[in-house]
């Protein structure tokens, strides 16, 4: 069994949502990753030291959505995508 690191997690995630057109929130991203809210926190704020999360917005860099890209599940393999909550945008397509 692999597992998968939580920083790609929710890159994927992020990716997802916003080739979708959507703004994710904390909650989502979290759900969405499998993780923890604070987690995600932890994770993006990782993700934004290396460059590949804008600074002040859930937005990705051109090297994040590189990243992301590269990174993005392969056939046979799936982003979890979150539940729907009252109040919260959807990841879902």
């Amino acid at each position: 069994m692999t597992t998968t690191h939580p920083d790609v997690l929710l890159l994927q995630a992020l990716y997802s949502a916003l080739a979708r057109g959507l703004r994710p929130d904390l909650a989502a991203l979290a759900e969405a990753a499998g993780v923890s809210t604070p987690r995600v926190r932890l994770a993006l704020a990782r993700l934004r030291a290396r460059g590949l999360v804008q600074p002040s917005t859930l937005g990705l860099t051109f090297p994040g959505l590189a990243a992301a890209a590269i990174l993005r599940p392969r056939a046979g393999r799936r982003v979890p995508r979150p539940r729907a909550r009252p109040g919260a945008l959807r990841l879902a397509a």
